[in-house]
């Protein structure tokens, strides 16, 4: 019984961090993962940045993620301390899960303190990684910062970058790419975290809730309306399959061929890996 507990466990620890490493790995004939896609968006946001008169909107929409980070850490903090509340119960906890009818193994009360010991580590990664992402956030914002220069009149959108701004460009594209990559592992420790609370109830239990989690996660990540609704933005997936370069006579491309060259190459590069 104590090792089928501990398959459960491993189970969750395995389609946890083994999802966190291969969906940003995963190209599809129409589209790739949340991640890959929003991607895109940002390095074109940050190019866009230098060209623009103020970043008012810039920051603000940063600032707004920094606060989404901060809400969660803080409802991490507040999830944890219930766990640790709950550890003072475990003996009227063990009395009630006896009286569920899917308890498939009868948890004794050093069981119930571990299996809430084990929700609160997860919790307590997600705390860590929400203000790590909130940090991630803030250091995008200095960069922005620095990019944008008021001194100058930016009114022709088409201006060529100097080579400065180009190159804090990529630095801050990257930076919220990890902003927003930390994130979602902090949302996806919410999920199982969540799931592992049923834990308490059995093993059994306790891997299928784990395992719907799993499929709700690949669903939004790979086939919901979002994912074809950034797809659709960038028009270059279909000439990525046919493997044939965009030339310039295409006047109605709504993505420069700066960002499709830079595409074309991370693709080629997640293939190989």
């Amino acid at each position: 019984m104590v090792l089928f507990e501990i398959i459960s466990c491993i189970y969750l620890l395995v389609i946890w961090f083994g999802y966190s490493k291969i969906a940003p790995r995963v190209v599809l004939q129409k589209g790739a993962s949340l991640n890959t896609l929003v991607g895109q968006y940002v390095d074109q946001w940050m190019r866009l940045v230098p060209r623009r008169k103020t970043i008012i909107s810039d920051v603000a929409i940063m600032g707004n993620a920094q606060r989404n980070c901060i809400f969660f850490a803080s409802t991490a903090i507040l999830l944890l301390a219930g766990l640790i509340s709950l550890m003072q119960f475990s003996t009227e906890i063990v009395q009630v899960i006896k009286e569920i009818p899917l308890a498939s193994f009868q948890t004794e009360t050093y069981g119930v303190i571990a299996k809430l010991g084990f929700a609160a580590c997860i919790f307590v990664y997600a705390f860590f990684t929400f203000t790590w992402s909130m940090r991630q956030w803030s250091f995008a914002t200095y960069l922005v910062a620095s990019i944008h220069d008021d001194s100058e009149k930016v009114s022709e959108k088409t201006r060529q970058l100097t080579d400065h701004e180009t190159l804090v460009a990529k630095s801050a594209s990257k930076v919220i790419m990890r902003a927003v990559v930390h994130f979602n592992y902090g949302l996806r420790a919410y999920y199982f975290g969540l799931a592992s609370i049923t834990w308490l109830i059995g093993p059994l239990f306790f891997m299928l809730v784990s395992t719907i989690v799993l499929i709700v996660l690949i669903r939004r990540e790979f086939f919901s309306k979002s994912n074809k609704a950034l797809y659709e933005g960038i028009p270059f997936f279909e000439e990525i399959n046919k493997q044939k370069m965009q030339t310039d006579t295409r006047s109605k491309s709504y993505v420069p061929s700066e960002l499709y060259e830079n595409l074309l190459n991370k693709f080629k590069n997640i293939i190989k890996k």
